[in-house]
């Protein structure tokens, strides 16, 4: 009996649990695009730099001061080919293309391929203005701002308001040079009642000739301790992230070098503290995550430990529907149940703005599908916290449901294991002690009958 328990004790104390998950894999994601214009008299196409398409593109928050209806062109007007591509690489083929004529009135091919529409006047003067300056091989088949600029400067002067008032030629010259280091960001900053706040903003309206460009000035003080230049369709027009607090507030917007600030508050215009400042955020354009997916996820049982999954490959939604025929899973849910939580990546500038998707998983449904059932408790959430019910049960993805079984089956396993092992250590303190009374009581018994017989012999 004694040899058995001893047994037992040694073969519990083998006992081990499952291996931990393997790491999470991210992605990043971003947009770079811009116009690239060719044909007509240009030696070789031009791709117009990054920075002066976005502060083209945003003026209006559309392309077109007329969508559609203007008439065709008269054919003796030089037409050029307008292609939306990579601002990076030549190896991305265009996103979409168009004609464009310059005016007046300037027309490009409507967005919905019929007939011809206006562009707005920032963008008829961008395309015109590296057009002249293309037609003189003055630029380079991927010029950046600061040659764009610099060309511009020379090939067709340059005039500069800020606020309305007319800076001086040097002062103007420097504005232009200057603005040739802007570098897109998406800026970040978190405080209260930020949106509402008086930026001291300049609006700056540089001219090369009769062709302009617009940009916004905010100099150091009411949103970050240097200045930034914003779009004018972006100010006060901040995206809202609900999930920090105090909240965050984000918009594309771009650097500028510290000189700025200097030339700025020579002119007269400076900046002042409107309120604490939590933090702010700056993330170049072409770095920044701007579009969520599926992080990674996390596993448990009861109150058990979490597990970390990683995304299966080709597997980008937690729940997608299998075939049109079997979207909807069968009640009852059977089968031992885990917790899972899908956290989609989160955008920058504040990508720790993110809420998971809950769900319970069930291994089968009465249908007899052989995919698993995820019944959603709770919504997921970036950047912008969100109410409304959560959404009805749904088969999870071959993949996906392939990696949640197995992961049920470590994770069942592994407890019933760590409660075999719990006994097994119950045992192996116990039973020595129940040994150790057992003896001491026989060994009591043992010695009194000793005691009892010697007594009798004397």
């Amino acid at each position: 009996m004694l040899r058995g328990l001893i047994l037992l004790s040694i073969l519990a104390a083998l006992v081990v649990l499952a291996p931990s998950a393997p790491a999470v894999a991210k992605g990043d994601s971003t947009t770079t695009e811009t116009f690239r214009i060719s044909g007509g008299d240009l030696p070789h196409p031009v791709v117009i730099s990054r920075p002066e398409y976005l502060m083209a593109a945003s003026a209006q928050g559309s392309w077109y001061t007329r969508d559609a209806g203007l008439s065709e062109p008269p054919v003796s007007q030089v037409r050029y080919k307008l292609d939306v591509v990579d601002a990076h690489s030549d190896a991305v083929p265009p996103y979409v293309s168009y004609q464009y004529v310059p005016g007046p009135p300037a027309r490009v091919t409507a967005a919905d391929g019929n007939g011809w529409a206006e562009p707005i006047p920032e963008i008829a003067d961008l395309l015109d203005r590296y057009i002249l300056l293309g037609s003189r091989r003055l630029l380079p088949e991927r010029p950046t701002i600061a040659e764009a600029l610099r060309a511009s400067s020379d090939a067709l002067g340059v005039k500069v308001s800020a606020g309305g008032t007319a800076l001086a030629p040097d002062a103007a010259l420097r504005v232009a040079s200057l603005l040739g280091e802007a570098t897109p960001v998406i800026f970040g900053v978190r405080g209260t009642l930020i949106g509402s706040r008086n930026l001291h903003a300049v609006k700056l309206v540089i001219r090369f000739g009769e062709m302009g460009l617009h940009v916004t000035y905010v100099p150091p003080g009411p949103i970050a301790p240097y200045c930034l230049l914003l779009n004018d369709r972006s100010v006060g027009n901040w995206e809202y992230i609900a999930l920090l607090d105090p909240p965050g507030y984000a918009q594309w917007a771009y650097t500028i070098p510290p000189q700025f600030d200097e030339l700025m508050a020579g002119l007269g215009f400076t900046g002042a503290s409107e309120g604490a400042i939590i933090e702010n955020r700056v993330v170049p354009l072409d770095q920044a995550r701007l579009t969520s997916g599926v992080d990674h996820y996390e596993v448990w049982l009861a109150d058990g430990p979490r597990v970390t999954v990683r995304p299966p490959d080709g597997d980008a939604e937690a729940s997608p529907c299998p075939t049109v025929a079997a979207c909807t899973p069968v009640e009852p849910f059977t089968g031992p149940s885990m917790d899972v939580e899908m956290w989609p990546t989160g955008i920058d500038p504040f990508p720790e703005a993110v809420q998971p998707a809950r769900y319970v998983y069930y291994p089968h449904d009465a249908s007899g599908s052989a995919l698993g059932v995820l019944v959603m408790t709770q919504q997921q959430a970036y950047a912008n916290a969100f109410g409304g019910g959560t959404e009805p049960p749904v088969y999870a993805s071959p993949a996906l449901d392939a990696a949640l079984k197995a992961q049920l089956a470590r994770l069942t396993n592994g407890s019933e294991r760590s409660s075999r092992a719990h006994l097994a250590k119950s045992l192996g303190v116990g039973v020595p002690a129940v040994l150790l009374g057992v003896l001491a009581i026989a060994y009591v018994s043992w010695d009194a009958e000793r005691q009892r017989r010697r007594s009798g012999a004397e």
